[in-house]
């Protein structure tokens, strides 16, 4: 499937196993970054505020980078660490995912290996 990630289309399929592994040995870091919430206390203090946002926008080009290839983070965020644009990237993505599993889950309905023996057995 290709995916238009702030203008620039790539070719991201998640049935691609080769692509699939790449993805999910790089994604933990990605959500720890994209998910990280701010204390109260925290969001008062703008150091903190401007540190989060940055790891965000540092996380997300790295991601992309590592999917890729080296220059795509930049790319498709900018040269600016811009965390609205890294957001928007990151929410198409997670939606190119579901969409990859809307569509497996398509074609392989139902009963998984296990459950679709037991069922031969009866």
């Amino acid at each position: 499937m290709i995916i238009n990630l702030n203008g620039v289309e790539l070719d991201f399929d998640m049935t691609n196993v080769d692509f699939y592994e790449k993805y999910m040995e790089n994604a933990d870091d990605l959500d720890v970054a994209m998910n990280t919430e701010l204390t109260d206390t925290e969001k008062e203090d703008y150091r903190k505020v401007v540190e989060l946002f940055r790891d965000r926008c540092v996380a997300m080009k790295g991601f992309l980078d590592k999917l890729f290839g080296e220059g795509t983070g930049e790319t498709v965020c900018g040269v600016k660490d811009d965390v609205e644009v890294c957001l928007d990237v990151y929410v198409a993505m997670c939606e190119g995912v579901a969409h990859d599993a809307q569509r497996l889950k398509k074609k392989f309905p139902g009963m998984n290996r296990a459950q679709r023996r037991a069922e031969k057995s009866k």
